[in-house]
Protein backbone atom coordinates (compact mmCIF):
# COMPACT_ATOMS: atom_id res chain seq x y z
CA UNK A 1 0.00 0.00 0.00
CA UNK A 2 1.51 3.60 -1.44
CA UNK A 3 1.17 6.47 1.05
CA UNK A 4 -1.44 7.90 -1.19
CA UNK A 5 -3.47 4.89 -1.31
CA UNK A 6 -3.58 5.07 2.73
CA UNK A 7 -3.62 8.78 3.71
CA UNK A 8 -6.29 9.52 0.42
CA UNK A 9 -9.26 7.69 1.69
CA UNK A 10 -8.41 8.65 5.21
CA UNK A 11 -8.62 12.19 5.09
CA UNK A 12 -11.77 12.30 2.50
CA UNK A 13 -13.52 9.73 5.04
CA UNK A 14 -12.62 12.09 8.09
CA UNK A 15 -14.27 14.84 6.05
CA UNK A 16 -17.23 13.34 4.97
CA UNK A 17 -17.72 11.86 8.73
CA UNK A 18 -18.08 15.44 10.12
CA UNK A 19 -20.06 16.51 7.18
CA UNK A 20 -22.49 13.05 7.99
CA UNK A 21 -22.43 14.48 11.92
CA UNK A 22 -25.34 16.59 11.23
CA UNK A 23 -27.32 13.96 9.45
CA UNK A 24 -26.88 11.70 12.71
CA UNK A 25 -27.89 14.62 14.92
CA UNK A 26 -31.03 14.95 13.37
CA UNK A 27 -31.96 11.45 13.47
CA UNK A 28 -30.88 11.58 17.46
CA UNK A 29 -33.63 14.54 17.79
CA UNK A 30 -36.34 12.93 15.43
CA UNK A 31 -36.18 15.78 12.76
CA UNK A 32 -36.40 14.75 8.95
CA UNK A 33 -33.32 15.35 7.90
CA UNK A 34 -32.61 17.90 4.89
CA UNK A 35 -31.83 17.26 1.67
CA UNK A 36 -28.20 18.98 2.18
CA UNK A 37 -28.04 16.28 5.08
CA UNK A 38 -29.03 13.36 3.08
CA UNK A 39 -26.47 14.08 0.26
CA UNK A 40 -23.54 13.13 3.34
CA UNK A 41 -24.77 9.46 2.77
CA UNK A 42 -24.22 10.13 -1.23
CA UNK A 43 -20.59 11.42 -0.68
CA UNK A 44 -20.47 8.39 2.01
CA UNK A 45 -21.13 5.73 -0.72
CA UNK A 46 -19.85 7.19 -4.04
CA UNK A 47 -16.47 8.29 -3.20
CA UNK A 48 -15.56 6.72 0.82
CA UNK A 49 -16.53 3.28 0.22
CA UNK A 50 -15.20 3.08 -3.59
CA UNK A 51 -11.92 4.59 -2.83
CA UNK A 52 -11.19 1.97 0.54
CA UNK A 53 -12.30 -0.59 -2.76
CA UNK A 54 -10.34 0.87 -5.15
CA UNK A 55 -7.05 0.20 -2.55
CA UNK A 56 -8.05 -3.62 -1.16
CA UNK A 57 -9.51 -4.90 -4.57
CA UNK A 58 -7.89 -2.66 -7.45
CA UNK A 59 -10.18 -1.30 -10.26
CA UNK A 60 -10.97 -2.00 -13.39
CA UNK A 61 -13.02 0.05 -15.76
CA UNK A 62 -12.50 0.31 -20.21
CA UNK A 63 -13.27 4.09 -19.84
CA UNK A 64 -11.30 5.21 -16.93
CA UNK A 65 -8.09 4.73 -14.82
CA UNK A 66 -7.97 3.74 -11.30
CA UNK A 67 -7.51 7.08 -9.21
CA UNK A 68 -4.08 6.05 -7.47
CA UNK A 69 -2.54 5.80 -10.85
CA UNK A 70 -3.44 9.17 -11.87
CA UNK A 71 -0.41 11.48 -11.79
CA UNK A 72 0.20 12.95 -8.49
CA UNK A 73 -0.34 16.34 -9.11
CA UNK A 74 -3.79 15.24 -10.50
CA UNK A 75 -4.48 12.79 -7.67
CA UNK A 76 -3.93 15.99 -4.85
CA UNK A 77 -5.99 18.22 -6.68
CA UNK A 78 -9.16 15.55 -6.78
CA UNK A 79 -8.47 14.62 -3.44
CA UNK A 80 -8.31 18.36 -1.70
CA UNK A 81 -11.92 18.84 -4.46
CA UNK A 82 -13.31 15.75 -2.57
CA UNK A 83 -12.27 16.99 0.93
CA UNK A 84 -13.72 20.04 0.10
CA UNK A 85 -16.89 19.05 -1.64
CA UNK A 86 -19.54 18.42 0.78
CA UNK A 87 -18.41 22.20 2.42
CA UNK A 88 -18.37 24.04 -0.36
CA UNK A 89 -21.71 22.21 -1.33
CA UNK A 90 -22.78 23.62 2.39
CA UNK A 91 -21.67 27.41 1.53
CA UNK A 92 -24.23 27.11 -1.65
CA UNK A 93 -26.83 26.02 1.00
CA UNK A 94 -26.17 28.87 3.17
CA UNK A 95 -26.70 31.13 0.91
CA UNK A 96 -29.87 29.60 -0.68
CA UNK A 97 -31.46 30.52 2.93
CA UNK A 98 -31.80 28.02 5.70
CA UNK A 99 -34.32 25.11 5.55
CA UNK A 100 -37.18 24.48 7.32
CA UNK A 101 -36.92 21.20 10.05
CA UNK A 102 -39.34 18.67 9.79
CA UNK A 103 -40.44 16.20 13.15
CA UNK A 104 -39.65 12.60 12.19
CA UNK A 105 -43.49 12.21 14.10
CA UNK A 106 -44.98 15.20 12.26
CA UNK A 107 -45.87 12.57 9.18
CA UNK A 108 -47.76 10.00 11.47
CA UNK A 109 -50.51 12.77 11.93
CA UNK A 110 -51.18 13.24 8.26
CA UNK A 111 -54.27 11.28 7.14
CA UNK A 112 -56.65 10.99 3.85
CA UNK A 113 -60.37 12.22 4.86
CA UNK A 114 -62.74 9.58 3.50
CA UNK A 115 -64.14 11.84 0.71
CA UNK A 116 -60.12 11.83 -0.14
CA UNK A 117 -59.70 8.38 0.51
CA UNK A 118 -62.20 7.58 -2.04
CA UNK A 119 -61.04 9.50 -4.91
CA UNK A 120 -57.00 8.36 -4.14
CA UNK A 121 -57.76 4.67 -4.09
CA UNK A 122 -59.63 5.11 -7.25
CA UNK A 123 -57.21 7.23 -8.97
CA UNK A 124 -54.41 4.44 -7.74
CA UNK A 125 -56.48 1.52 -9.05
CA UNK A 126 -56.75 3.54 -12.36
CA UNK A 127 -52.87 4.39 -12.39
CA UNK A 128 -51.77 0.87 -11.58
CA UNK A 129 -53.83 -1.13 -13.85
CA UNK A 130 -52.66 1.20 -16.67
CA UNK A 131 -48.87 0.83 -15.89
CA UNK A 132 -49.16 -2.42 -15.83
CA UNK A 133 -50.82 -3.04 -19.37
CA UNK A 134 -47.92 -0.82 -20.51
CA UNK A 135 -45.10 -2.75 -18.70
CA UNK A 136 -46.56 -6.48 -19.82
CA UNK A 137 -46.24 -4.97 -23.36
CA UNK A 138 -42.75 -4.89 -23.25
CA UNK A 139 -42.26 -7.85 -21.20
CA UNK A 140 -41.65 -10.74 -23.60
CA UNK A 141 -39.40 -8.53 -26.16
CA UNK A 142 -36.50 -10.59 -24.38
CA UNK A 143 -33.58 -8.50 -22.57
CA UNK A 144 -34.10 -5.85 -19.90
CA UNK A 145 -31.76 -3.24 -22.02
CA UNK A 146 -33.91 -3.97 -25.14
CA UNK A 147 -36.80 -3.55 -23.44
CA UNK A 148 -34.93 0.02 -22.10
CA UNK A 149 -34.22 1.04 -25.51
CA UNK A 150 -37.68 0.23 -26.81
CA UNK A 151 -39.88 1.93 -24.12
CA UNK A 152 -37.81 5.22 -24.28
CA UNK A 153 -38.77 5.13 -28.24
CA UNK A 154 -42.19 4.52 -27.92
CA UNK A 155 -43.15 6.27 -24.73
CA UNK A 156 -40.86 9.58 -25.02
CA UNK A 157 -41.42 12.04 -22.53
CA UNK A 158 -44.86 10.04 -21.68
CA UNK A 159 -42.73 7.91 -20.17
CA UNK A 160 -43.33 9.79 -16.83
CA UNK A 161 -46.39 7.60 -16.86
CA UNK A 162 -44.49 3.93 -15.68
CA UNK A 163 -43.23 6.89 -12.61
CA UNK A 164 -46.34 7.26 -11.02
CA UNK A 165 -46.61 4.23 -8.87
CA UNK A 166 -43.83 5.29 -7.43
CA UNK A 167 -44.78 8.44 -6.87
CA UNK A 168 -47.89 7.28 -4.91
CA UNK A 169 -45.69 4.98 -3.39
CA UNK A 170 -43.85 8.04 -1.83
CA UNK A 171 -47.10 9.80 -1.23
CA UNK A 172 -48.84 7.27 1.14
CA UNK A 173 -45.82 6.47 2.88
CA UNK A 174 -45.43 9.64 4.32
CA UNK A 175 -49.35 9.37 6.04
CA UNK A 176 -50.66 7.30 8.89
CA UNK A 177 -52.68 5.77 6.78
CA UNK A 178 -50.41 3.19 5.86
CA UNK A 179 -49.99 1.72 9.31
CA UNK A 180 -53.54 0.23 9.18
CA UNK A 181 -54.23 -3.27 7.68
CA UNK A 182 -55.92 -1.82 4.94
CA UNK A 183 -52.89 0.45 4.14
CA UNK A 184 -50.56 -1.74 4.44
CA UNK A 185 -52.53 -3.95 1.62
CA UNK A 186 -52.38 -0.43 -0.10
CA UNK A 187 -48.55 -0.28 0.27
CA UNK A 188 -48.10 -3.97 -0.92
CA UNK A 189 -50.01 -3.20 -4.18
CA UNK A 190 -48.34 -0.13 -4.85
CA UNK A 191 -44.64 -1.66 -4.02
CA UNK A 192 -45.27 -4.93 -6.27
CA UNK A 193 -46.97 -2.22 -9.24
CA UNK A 194 -44.21 0.53 -8.78
CA UNK A 195 -41.30 -2.56 -8.60
CA UNK A 196 -42.92 -4.12 -12.07
CA UNK A 197 -43.32 -1.07 -13.70
CA UNK A 198 -39.78 -0.21 -13.18
CA UNK A 199 -38.48 -2.72 -15.08
CA UNK A 200 -39.15 -2.16 -18.74
CA UNK A 201 -37.35 1.11 -17.59
CA UNK A 202 -34.35 -0.88 -17.17
CA UNK A 203 -32.73 0.98 -14.16
CA UNK A 204 -31.49 -1.21 -11.18
CA UNK A 205 -32.28 2.19 -9.13
CA UNK A 206 -35.93 2.46 -9.63
CA UNK A 207 -36.20 -1.18 -9.57
CA UNK A 208 -34.83 -1.51 -6.06
CA UNK A 209 -36.35 2.15 -5.13
CA UNK A 210 -39.87 1.09 -4.20
CA UNK A 211 -38.24 -1.24 -1.45
CA UNK A 212 -35.59 1.12 0.00
CA UNK A 213 -38.72 3.94 0.06
CA UNK A 214 -40.85 1.16 2.13
CA UNK A 215 -37.70 -0.62 4.51
CA UNK A 216 -36.35 3.27 5.33
CA UNK A 217 -40.07 4.85 5.82
CA UNK A 218 -42.20 2.02 7.11
CA UNK A 219 -40.80 2.91 10.41
CA UNK A 220 -38.96 5.53 12.41
CA UNK A 221 -35.57 6.34 10.29
CA UNK A 222 -32.44 5.21 12.36
CA UNK A 223 -28.84 4.44 11.43
CA UNK A 224 -29.33 1.06 11.75
CA UNK A 225 -32.27 0.67 9.19
CA UNK A 226 -30.72 3.08 6.75
CA UNK A 227 -27.21 0.83 7.03
CA UNK A 228 -29.48 -2.23 6.78
CA UNK A 229 -31.24 -0.77 3.62
CA UNK A 230 -28.21 -0.23 2.05
CA UNK A 231 -26.95 -3.85 2.73
CA UNK A 232 -29.38 -4.87 1.10
CA UNK A 233 -29.59 -2.54 -1.56
CA UNK A 234 -25.72 -3.85 -2.88
CA UNK A 235 -26.97 -7.12 -2.77
CA UNK A 236 -30.12 -7.14 -4.77
CA UNK A 237 -28.13 -4.60 -7.14
CA UNK A 238 -25.54 -6.62 -7.42
CA UNK A 239 -27.32 -10.03 -8.15
CA UNK A 240 -29.77 -8.11 -10.72
CA UNK A 241 -26.55 -6.63 -12.99
CA UNK A 242 -26.42 -9.73 -15.02
CA UNK A 243 -30.24 -8.88 -16.12
CA UNK A 244 -29.61 -5.49 -16.57
CA UNK A 245 -26.35 -5.09 -18.78
CA UNK A 246 -25.73 -6.79 -21.42
CA UNK A 247 -21.64 -6.94 -20.47
CA UNK A 248 -22.61 -9.53 -17.39
CA UNK A 249 -25.33 -11.81 -18.90
CA UNK A 250 -25.17 -15.52 -17.61
CA UNK A 251 -22.41 -14.68 -15.00
CA UNK A 252 -23.96 -16.42 -11.77
CA UNK A 253 -19.88 -15.79 -9.68
CA UNK A 254 -21.98 -13.54 -6.73
CA UNK A 255 -18.54 -12.87 -5.64
CA UNK A 256 -17.84 -11.43 -9.03
CA UNK A 257 -20.94 -9.34 -9.18
CA UNK A 258 -20.69 -7.71 -5.61
CA UNK A 259 -17.41 -6.73 -6.53
CA UNK A 260 -18.08 -4.74 -9.75
CA UNK A 261 -20.80 -3.08 -8.06
CA UNK A 262 -18.67 -1.37 -5.35
CA UNK A 263 -15.50 -1.19 -7.41
CA UNK A 264 -17.86 0.79 -10.74
CA UNK A 265 -20.83 1.44 -9.48
CA UNK A 266 -19.67 2.73 -6.09
CA UNK A 267 -16.14 4.47 -7.14
CA UNK A 268 -16.49 7.57 -8.73
CA UNK A 269 -13.22 9.15 -7.78
CA UNK A 270 -11.73 7.98 -11.39
CA UNK A 271 -14.30 9.27 -12.90
CA UNK A 272 -13.92 13.10 -11.14
CA UNK A 273 -10.34 12.85 -11.95
CA UNK A 274 -10.88 12.49 -16.14
CA UNK A 275 -13.98 15.45 -15.26
CA UNK A 276 -11.41 17.14 -14.23
CA UNK A 277 -8.26 16.31 -16.93
CA UNK A 278 -11.63 17.55 -19.54
CA UNK A 279 -12.35 20.59 -18.16
CA UNK A 280 -10.12 23.54 -19.00
CA UNK A 281 -10.30 26.73 -16.39
CA UNK A 282 -12.48 28.60 -19.04
CA UNK A 283 -14.34 27.46 -21.58
CA UNK A 284 -16.06 24.03 -21.98
CA UNK A 285 -14.07 20.87 -23.95
CA UNK A 286 -17.13 18.51 -23.44
CA UNK A 287 -20.72 20.57 -23.76
CA UNK A 288 -22.16 22.59 -26.37
CA UNK A 289 -21.63 25.95 -24.64
CA UNK A 290 -20.42 27.27 -21.47
CA UNK A 291 -23.70 26.41 -18.86
CA UNK A 292 -25.62 23.98 -20.73
CA UNK A 293 -26.10 22.13 -17.97
CA UNK A 294 -28.31 24.66 -16.44
CA UNK A 295 -29.82 25.45 -19.35
CA UNK A 296 -30.85 21.46 -19.07
CA UNK A 297 -31.93 21.81 -15.73
CA UNK A 298 -33.95 25.07 -16.37
CA UNK A 299 -35.92 23.45 -19.03
CA UNK A 300 -36.01 19.62 -17.40
CA UNK A 301 -40.06 19.29 -17.99
CA UNK A 302 -39.77 21.16 -21.22
CA UNK A 303 -40.48 18.05 -23.89
CA UNK A 304 -38.01 17.80 -26.45
CA UNK A 305 -40.25 17.70 -29.43
CA UNK A 306 -41.85 20.66 -28.26
CA UNK A 307 -37.89 22.82 -28.21
CA UNK A 308 -35.99 20.67 -30.46
CA UNK A 309 -32.89 23.32 -29.22
CA UNK A 310 -32.95 22.29 -25.57
CA UNK A 311 -29.66 21.07 -24.91
CA UNK A 312 -28.63 17.47 -22.99
CA UNK A 313 -27.96 16.84 -19.62
CA UNK A 314 -24.45 17.04 -18.46
CA UNK A 315 -23.75 13.45 -17.25
CA UNK A 316 -25.38 12.34 -21.02
CA UNK A 317 -22.72 14.98 -23.02
CA UNK A 318 -19.64 13.57 -21.09
CA UNK A 319 -20.32 10.08 -21.63
CA UNK A 320 -21.03 10.54 -24.88
CA UNK A 321 -18.07 12.57 -25.11
CA UNK A 322 -15.93 9.59 -23.27
CA UNK A 323 -17.42 6.81 -25.36
CA UNK A 324 -17.19 8.49 -28.56
CA UNK A 325 -21.13 8.44 -29.23
CA UNK A 326 -23.15 11.11 -30.67
CA UNK A 327 -24.90 12.59 -27.52
CA UNK A 328 -28.45 12.68 -29.33
CA UNK A 329 -28.53 8.86 -29.02
CA UNK A 330 -26.68 7.60 -26.52
CA UNK A 331 -28.60 5.88 -24.23
CA UNK A 332 -26.97 5.71 -20.74
CA UNK A 333 -24.66 7.56 -18.65
CA UNK A 334 -21.99 7.84 -16.34
CA UNK A 335 -22.40 8.38 -12.63
CA UNK A 336 -19.75 11.39 -12.72
CA UNK A 337 -20.82 12.93 -9.16
CA UNK A 338 -22.47 12.48 -5.08
CA UNK A 339 -25.21 14.88 -6.11
CA UNK A 340 -27.05 13.21 -9.54
CA UNK A 341 -27.97 10.11 -6.99
CA UNK A 342 -29.66 12.31 -4.25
Amino acid sequence: MSFAEAVIPACVLLSHMAFASRFLRSLRNRQLPTTLEFSSLSFLIYFDIGLVAEVMFGYDNPFFAPFFDAPPELMLFGALLLIAAPWLLDLGAMLAGKPKRLDLLMFRHLRLIPSRRIVFDVSAAAICATTIVLSAQYMNRGNIWEMRREVGQAFGPLILVLYLPLYLLGFYMGLSDFATRRGKAMVLILLLVATVAAVPLGQRTLVLLPLLIVMLFGQRLSTKRIAFAAAAGLVVASLALPYFKWGFAGNSDASALVKSVVTNDLNRAPVLLTSIQNSPWVGTEVLPFVGSGYAYAALLYVPRSFLPVKPTATAQAFTAYIAKEDVRTASWGFGISAIDEI
